[in-house]
């Protein structure tokens, strides 16, 4: 298992323990490529992840580092997440790659923040999966996977039950599409 997702010290932590709970349950080895607060879609990523042998599925969380800086503009999260998630799922057709919509976050709950923008963000990976020719692809629904409740205090990062939360959603997911 691959997983493109948060990680400065604290995150890595806490995401690892989500990785973990998808590989216990799934019986696979987890390693975690995440890019603490620089995840951007970046080609050089997703060659590299596309190179990797040492995974059987990947999960592509993609991605709250650019919808949050108010930076990216959708077009250009399309722009860049459509060649990321094609080229890894090009290089191992066999291989499911489980792409993860936006988490909840503080765009969604706060007076101040911008859902829509936060909503275009989840459609626009939609689109990318649906448009893309391969079929080792699937959309797995951010926000049915960790509920507001299990948000941190700065309404960005998940906390240790949001962790878990989205651990045991990612396995019910992986299972489905692995079967």
């Amino acid at each position: 298992m691959a997983d493109d997702s948060v990680g400065d010290d604290c995150s890595r932590r806490i995401s690892r323990r989500k990785m973990l709970t998808v590989a216990g349950t799934l019986g696979g080895a987890a390693p975690n490529l995440g890019c603490s607060g620089s995840a951007y879609c970046e080609p050089a990523m997703a060659e590299h992840i596309a190179a990797r042998d040492d995974w059987d599925v990947a999960t592509l969380s993609l991605s709250v580092n650019m919808a949050n800086t108010g930076g990216f503009p959708v077009e250009e999260f399309e722009a860049r997440a459509e060649p990321f998630v094609n080229t890894v799922a090009a290089a191992h057709p066999d291989k499911p790659v489980a792409c993860v919509t936006l988490f909840p976050y503080f765009d969604d709950v706060t007076e101040s923040g911008d859902g829509e923008h936060a909503e275009a963000y989840r459609e626009t990976l939609r689109t990318v999966v649906a448009k893309s020719p391969h079929q080792n692809l699937s959309v797995v629904e951010g926000p049915d996977l960790l509920p507001l409740t299990g948000l941190s205090a700065d309404l960005l990062h998940p906390g240790d039950e949001g962790m878990r939360a989205i651990g045991e959603g990612l396995s019910r997911h992986l299972r489905a599409v692995t079967a």
